[in-house]
């Protein structure tokens, strides 16, 4: 019986750190970058709570609901990656967004 439940466990560990998140709730977007030629680079965008976040270029409607939520001052709740990547200069590492639940 013994046996069966370590591997279960260890399973269960492992799995826990591929859904990790940084959740930012009721957070209001504090700066907006994005470089020339935006059709190639990403949207950058910081977290009240001081996270850096970023979207793909290519998501559009994405971007119009972040500069909305910038110019607006409004909150929301954003989910972002849990692992930062350095993609362009002058940004400290960034995470990738995952999920915006605007209100």
């Amino acid at each position: 019986m013994k046996r069966n439940i370590v591997p279960l466990v260890l399973c269960a560990l492992l799995s826990i750190n591929a859904m990790a998140w940084t959740f930012g709730s009721n957070v209001t977007i504090t700066a907006v970058t994005l470089w020339e030629g935006s059709s190639v680079n990403p949207l950058y965008f910081k977290r009240s709570d001081n996270v850096w976040c970023y979207v793909p270029a290519d998501e559009k409607n994405v971007h119009s609901l972040i500069l909305t939520l910038y110019a607006s001052g409004k909150t929301a709740d954003i989910h972002c990656h849990d692992q930062a990547e350095n993609k362009m200069g002058g940004i400290e590492a960034a995470h990738r967004l995952h999920r915006i639940i605007a209100k």
